[in-house]
């Protein structure tokens, strides 16, 4: 409310907020300004901590986008506890404006960061009435160099970062030159015309305006901004206590009064008044929110450690925990808090999490090939191993906790997302020859996407699964309820991973299978007549999980999916019997059931419905028919024209799909 109310105040002409998904109550008043006209609210795509700085990229492209279809003079982007304050005449836009150049292309304006002015707990009060030291101003020497916010003209941008710009190629490499001044009226062109976003410390430029940020505030606020919203509180990890309170005392500037609040303060009471007595339900919204997050910490010390909860309470108190404080155990499967600012909101990390959303299917899900590639030396060649996908994340996304177990053959490694769905995936066999350090399971992009927990079961041996002590390891994770831990279990793979999903169906009875051109078993002695895989049917066929077509009987429901022109692949899965089995032929994949659905960009669809238990096999085969432009997929309809009707229907179906290409 503080935060529009003080730039509708100023002038500001359209102010757009982008949701976060906090919390139905932050939802509530968002909607109630939006219905006001005080601001237009964008609701989130992408909910929750880890994923903001998808959220942060998304919504400046829209500004830029909104921007220039707009006309909009000039457009800025402010974090939520970014304070525009004008010192020049009433302390309005209009003023500031009047003293600047009428061609202006850009305004820097320099970050001046408050601290909690030694306050330790939330009031539902003014931020600028409770808070008013800071970082310096200059005059009295170096300060702590600050980041900006630059007002700025859209036709001039490329993209938009939080701190300024990035300008168009002719701008940036200086064929034409443009108006940018500094707070202070300092041309700044040349400073920051293709790199830069911190002010110089000596010379800031306050004079005519600035920006206050109210980047600390309280002990209590500051945590609590870090845990998530009301339904989804987190654990809290030692790590991310110790890190948090280090860096409270990092950002809690207190080095100066910070001037010039005093006139915005007695505006922003009579704004807030007014909009209140004529909007009753934005006062209700208003009330809601505070009450949500007065009573937070409670909430939150309710889920913590008793350990957590006493070296919370200590530094909500002003005092800093001892070091022997933080050592708490973090239960398995429970979402945890995100890591320490420096490294979750580093430069590496926020380039590393922006791209994931708008991750492509071919992403999503690996090529899957039944020939295994050849492997990369990468002892030679050390400076193409990367950390995995999964452990990046475990370090990097809100979803720190999981493990990995190694074994001689085999891996396992788990991400905690939520208890509603867990996906088990298997790797297929061109799996055995990609990178082992820096490899991931098969589909992890398209689990971490949908926001679901993922235990990849990752194989280095091409046998099929065939291992006593993998097999050791995964009864053992079902005999301590690790499954039972779940709303909903799903089981997948492709060829020798759809075996595998198969097969240890049995160690989650009621669960759901998706398996893309499976094998049922390999044993000599119950399928004589395979001939393919001869690395796999030399493995050891004794012992349990040897029939997948009979462990699948206790899943709720398997879907199988087959090429019905693929007749050993039919041999297959005519084993596949029971009342549990949902049979999927998709002509003309061959054995590349998976493939073909993931170039046809639909793979992603067909797993999130059997996960979410919205699948039937019309759906699945009306999914399938963006797949007809498929090369794999025309190549074979093309060649069956020719066996069946000679040259005269292979050309009929050649014009047929070259007409559905076209459509496309």
């Amino acid at each position: 409310m503080e935060w529009v109310l003080h730039h509708r105040v100023l002038g500001f002409g359209q102010i757009t907020v982008y949701g976060d998904g906090a919390n139905s109550e932050a939802e509530a008043l968002c909607r109630a300004l939006h219905d006001a006209k005080l601001i237009r609210y964008i609701p989130p795509q992408l909910k929750g901590l880890s994923a903001k700085k998808a959220r942060e990229q998304a919504s400046m492209e829209h500004m830029l986008d909104s921007a220039n279809d707009d006309r909009d003079e000039l457009a800025l982007w402010l974090a939520p506890e970014d304070f525009v304050i004008v010192s020049v005449g009433d302390g309005r836009l209009l003023d500031l404006t009047d003293v600047l150049p009428p061609a202006l292309d850009l305004l820097s304006l320099t970050t001046q960061m408050v601290g909690g002015s030694r306050q330790l707990t939330y009031q539902p009060d003014l931020l600028m009435r409770r808070f008013d030291a800071g970082t310096g101003a200059g005059e009295g020497g170096p300060i702590f160099a600050t980041s900006l916010r630059t007002l700025f003209r859209p036709s001039v941008a490329a993209s938009v970062q939080p701190n300024r710009p990035k300008l168009k190629p002719k701008y940036k490499k200086g064929k034409e030159t443009l108006q940018w001044l500094d707070g202070g009226g300092q041309d700044v062109f040349e400073r920051y015309r293709e790199k830069g976003w911190k002010s110089p410390k000596t010379d800031p430029g306050f004079g005519l305006a600035r920006v206050v940020s109210f980047t600390a505030q309280d002990p209590e606020t500051w945590l609590l901004r870090k845990t998530d919203s009301s339904d989804t509180l987190r654990f809290i990890t030692p790590d991310m206590l110790k890190a948090s309170i280090e860096n409270y005392a990092r950002f809690n500037f207190l080095q100066t009064k910070v001037s010039g609040l005093d006139r915005d303060i007695s505006r922003l009471e009579a704004a807030k008044e007014a909009v209140f007595e004529a909007v009753p339900s934005i006062r209700d919204a208003h009330l809601a929110v505070v009450e949500e997050f007065r009573t937070r910490m409670n909430r939150l010390l309710a889920k913590q450690d008793p350990q957590a909860a006493a070296a919370i309470k200590l530094f909500v108190s002003g005092k800093n925990p001892a070091a022997n404080m933080y050592q708490w155990e973090v239960p398995m499967g429970v979402e945890t808090t995100l890591p320490p600012v420096s490294e979750a909101s580093s430069t590496w990390a926020a380039m590393h999490n922006a791209t994931k959303p708008d991750l492509s299917e071919e992403d999503m899900f690996a090529d899957e090939d039944d020939s295994p590639k050849e492997l990369e030396n990468t002892a030679s060649n050390p400076e193409k191993s990367h950390a995995p996908e999964w452990l990046s994340d475990l370090r990097l996304s809100g979803h720190a906790h999981g493990f990995y177990h190694s074994m001689p053959n085999y891996g396992c490694s788990y991400v905690a997302r939520s208890q509603e769905h867990l996906l088990i995936s298997f790797d297929n066999l061109s799996s055995v020859s990609e990178n082992p350090v820096e490899r991931g399971p098969w589909g992890y992009g398209f689990v971490r996407k949908a926001g679901w927990s993922h235990l990849g079961v990752m194989t280095y041996v091409p046998a099929w699964y065939r291992d006593e002590t993998l097999h050791d390891y995964l009864t053992s994770l079902r005999d301590s309820g690790f499954f039972a831990r779940f709303k909903n279990v799903t089981l997948f793979g492709t060829s020798m991973g759809a075996y595998a999903a198969c097969a240890f169906a049995s160690l989650v009875p009621g669960c759901r299978v998706a398996a893309f051109s499976p094998q049922s078993t390999l044993s000599k002695r119950l399928v004589p007549w395979e001939p393919r895989y001869p690395a796999g049917r030399r493995a050891d066929w004794t012992g349990a999980f040897v029939d997948g077509s009979k462990e699948v009987a206790a899943a709720e429901k398997a879907w199988i999916f087959y090429d019905p022109y693929m007749p050993l692949d039919v041999k297959h899965v005519e084993r596949f019997n029971s009342p549990n089995v949902h049979r999927v032929p998709l002509r003309n994949a061959d054995h590349k059931t998976a493939l073909v659905l993931r170039n046809g960009g639909v793979l992603s669809k067909v797993v999130r419905k059997i996960v979410e238990d919205e699948a039937s096999v019309p759906a699945i085969h009306q999914l399938y028919r963006q797949c007809r432009t498929d090369n794999l997929y025309s190549s074979n309809l093309l060649k069956r024209a020719m066996t069946s009707g000679g040259p005269s229907r292979q050309n009929r179906v050649e014009l047929a799909l070259r007409s559905i290409a076209n459509s496309h």
